[in-house]
C-alpha cells in the first residue's frame, strides 16, 4: 500500500498552534508560530481505495490521547445490478 501512495504535498496538510501555547512559561519566544497541531491526508492510488482520504492527525494539548480511523463508504460499482435493485 505504501507504494501506491503518492508523496504528500503542501495542499494536504494543514499545521496549526494550540490556544494558549505561548502563555506557557517555558515558551521564551512569545511570538512563536511553532505548530504544535498537524492533520495531513493522503491518498492510495489503487482501484480499491480511490479517491478514500487517509487522515492522521496528531498534536500536543489535546483534550484526549486516542488513535482512531474512520471510513466512510461509498456505493460500490454495479451495487444495484448485484443486488437486485436494492439501495445498499
Amino acid at each position: 500500500l505504501l507504494e501506491a501512495m503518492p508523496p504528500v504535498t503542501i495542499d494536504e496538510v494543514f499545521l496549526g498552534q494550540y490556544e494558549g501555547y505561548t502563555d506557557d512559561e517555558t515558551i521564551t519566544n512569545k511570538d512563536s508560530n511553532c505548530p504544535t497541531f498537524a492533520i495531513i491526508r493522503c491518498f492510495i492510488n489503487n482501484p480499491r481505495w480511490a479517491g478514500v482520504p487517509i487522515i492522521f492527525k496528531a498534536g500536543k494539548a489535546l483534550n484526549e490521547r486516542k488513535a482512531e480511523m474512520r471510513v466512510q463508504f461509498k456505493p460500490a460499482p454495479a451495487a444495484e445490478t448485484l443486488f437486485n435493485g436494492v439501495e445498499v
